[in-house]
């Protein structure tokens, strides 16, 4: 079992590699000799939804007494996610965490309004069709304000971030460990996570460069095809950290799982299909990461595989929902998930806390 599990994992991490333009050749260097724990914490996309992860996220630190960058080794997200995994890797001027997880549950209820920005005089019926639905100058703005200059190579821990690179038709993964490598692959923390969210039909696609100008490229929100980006960050880790012992957490920023009417989405046109698909892909895409990484850790003495998500099926809360008794239902639906499940996040602590 031990061996399948290395040799699969050993595949994957080989194949993303060569796959993603981001992804330098060499591998840094192992922590230490002989195995460790490898610790990668991967986050899920959902606009304002990302609340939720933040919350599980503030429990592990409250519990534990540390900043989440002291529990984990390796950090990539996925839209919202990639805002998660990039701020609370902020360093400040003594290389500590600038932010912590409920400073960035404060940015979702302060600043919802300010990202989700409608266009002046975009009609109701026309938003996202004609045009994307919100001016994207204000949520630049707040990321400048709260990122600055720092750059994906200054970050504490390491960190993934995927983005679909317009030109090339492909999938760009942006890491810590390629831009340490080379200034060309090193971006500004801002621009990332502007490239990261630019969801089709919500927001712009994103025009971006290296801090040196070697390379640019227009980018849009890679969780139109990997909302769970799991699967990436256990093949970093295979690159980075090679054959070591792997604890994943992932976590999820709400499910829909709202069915749809079969007979009637048979002859849905692209109006109707366009309100529907971002959850379906969403929720498929997840649950289907989910099997398979069950599948590739599959010794539970070596490896551990968590996963937090929540149910939205009878308040189906939107990416793009800003309002306070919405953002404080998903609060407490995440506070009473963790509530129900803390013997299960006491064990993921031992495992987390080496």
């Amino acid at each position: 079992m031990k061996d399948l599990a290395l040799s699969r994992r050993g595949l994957l991490a080989a194949g993303l590699a060569t796959g993603a333009a981001s992804v330098a050749a060499a591998a840094d260097s192992p922590v230490g000799k002989g195995p460790r724990t490898v610790r990668v914490l991967s986050i899920d996309g959902g606009g304002m939804r990302g609340v939720v992860p933040a919350t599980f996220i503030d429990a592990l630190e409250t519990m534990s007494g540390k900043p989440i960058t002291e529990l984990f080794d390796l950090f990539v997200g996925s839209s919202t996610g990639a805002l998660l995994a990039l701020g609370l890797n902020v360093p400040d001027a003594n290389g500590r965490p600038k932010y912590a997880a409920k400073d960035i549950i404060k940015l979702y209820d302060d600043s919802g309004p300010i990202i989700f920005n409608k266009r002046k005089g975009l009609l109701e019926w026309t938003a996202g069709i004609t045009k994307p639905t919100y001016d994207p100058t204000g949520f630049e703005a707040l990321l400048t304000r709260y990122f600055g200059d720092v750059t994906i190579a200054d970050a504490i821990r390491h960190v993934a971030v995927p983005a679909i690179h317009l030109e090339e038709m492909n999938m760009e993964i942006f890491t810590r460990r390629a831009a340490q490598k080379s200034p060309d692959y090193n971006f500004t923390m801002r621009s990332l996570v502007r490239a990261a969210t630019a969801a089709p039909t919500f927001f712009p696609a994103a025009s971006i460069s290296s801090t040196n100008g070697a390379r640019m490229g227009t980018y849009l929100d890679a969780a139109t095809s990997t909302n769970n980006p799991a699967v990436i960050g256990l093949a970093e880790s295979g690159v980075v950290y090679k054959d070591d012992r792997v604890v994943m957490v992932s976590l999820g920023t709400g499910s829909i799982s709202k069915p749809i009417d079969a007979m009637r989405a048979k002859n849905w046109g692209e109006i109707e299909w366009v309100q529907a698909v971002f959850d379906l892909q969403n929720d498929a895409q997840s649950s289907y990461t989910e099997r398979v990484l069950k599948d590739f850790l599959l010794d539970a003495e070596r490896d551990m595989f968590f996963r937090f998500q929540i149910g939205l099926r009878d308040i189906p809360v939107a990416m793009d929902e800003t309002r306070k008794d919405h953002l404080d239902f998903l609060k407490e639906t995440s506070a009473l998930e963790i509530k129900r499940r803390l013997p299960e996040v006491r064990q993921l602590l031992d495992r987390l806390m080496v």
